[in-house]
């Protein structure tokens, strides 16, 4: 009696792993995310509203292809730029979210990606589609909505220029320091060639005994 139930359940277990396996798979790959890409971007604001003549610069991961619905960022860490306040967006602290809004593509005329904090400190950024992480940001879409951002939910600035790219974007930072550092360097490289000494004079020919 043993044998047979063991036989029996086994047999009834191979057609239930039969019959399943294939639609758990499918679910599993539902449920299982593409590999991320990280994408950086950096961009300026145009003037007007709460980061007038600002900046911002940051990173986060997605994965491609983004399809056609609502999808929550795992990971983004962005820097709205204003003056001398710096706010950072980031995944981690409560009712801070990164989300792309890819089942308005049609609607919008365009890729939405929003980053947002719980003071309501924002970026929304608008790419064409599809979007495969290395493209310019538009200022505004075919239908008319506009990249823009805000800080403590204050008046939105328009985004002036912006670029998304899957390869590093130096900081603003780091333009300026490497644009200080060559300066100088030309600046010493003129000065040492207007200060060089003159070459040496030759001797006197001595005349013979």
């Amino acid at each position: 009696m043993l044998g047979n139930r063991w036989g029996a359940t086994h047999t009834d277990a191979v057609i239930t792993l039969r019959t399943v396996f294939p639609s758990l798979l499918l679910t599993l790959a539902t449920i299982v995310p593409a590999h991320a890409t990280e994408v950086y971007i950096q961009g300026n604001f145009s003037s007007g509203g709460t980061l007038s003549g600002g900046r911002f610069f940051g990173n986060f991961n997605i994965s491609f292809p983004v399809g056609t619905s609502y999808t929550s960022l795992s990971s983004w860490d962005i820097l709205l730029v204003e003056g001398g306040q710096t706010v950072q967006l980031q995944n981690g602290p409560s009712g801070s979210y990164g989300e792309v809004f890819a089942e308005y593509e049609t609607q919008d005329g365009a890729l939405d990606i929003q980053f947002i904090d719980q003071a309501y400190d924002f970026l929304d950024l608008f790419f064409t589609v599809p979007f495969t992480g290395n493209a310019p940001v538009l200022p505004s879409t075919p239908t008319g909505y506009a990249s823009d951002g805000s800080l403590d939910d204050g008046s939105a600035t328009g985004v002036a220029s912006g670029i998304a790219s899957t390869t590093p974007l130096p900081e603003p930072g780091t333009w300026l320091f490497t644009g200080a550092g060559l300066l100088a360097l030309g600046f010493v490289v003129r000065r040492s060639q207007r200060i060089a000494p003159p070459p040496p004079m030759p001797c006197p020919a001595q005349p013979h005994a």
